[in-house]
């Protein structure tokens, strides 16, 4: 489960979140404190930072969740929904964790009909 995140309030700009990241080079997302609960990714805020005091409602997508718990079913719920990460009653995981549970292998995709 994905553990390099950092939550916090959406009205916060990105410069101020810049400064109260110490490890910002392994944190991965920030996941805002809305409802529905939003994310942004950081690589969204390295491509599009020209602006410091740009707010991070306006980069925030919202974020998936699922009751499943199936390693199976999350891998094809993210590939099926195109979301990086989703929210489930464990934790929050994200394309990183699929595609170690991917390459570890030992089970299939399923395809929701």
């Amino acid at each position: 489960m994905l553990k390099n995140y950092f939550e916090i309030d959406e009205n916060q700009s990105v410069g101020s979140f810049l400064k109260e990241v110490k490890d910002k080079k392994n944190t991965q997302y920030i996941i805002l404190k809305t409802i529905p609960k939003s994310f942004v990714d950081i690589r969204t805020i390295s491509l599009r930072l020209h602006n410091r005091e740009e707010k991070l409602k306006n980069l925030k997508k919202t974020l998936s969740k699922t009751l499943s718990t199936d390693k199976s079913e999350l891998v094809s719920f993210l590939i099926e929904s195109g979301d990086r990460v989703v929210e489930t009653k464990d934790g929050y995981y994200d394309f990183l964790d699929a595609l170690n549970d991917i390459l570890q292998g030992g089970f299939k995709c399923y395809r929701r009909t």
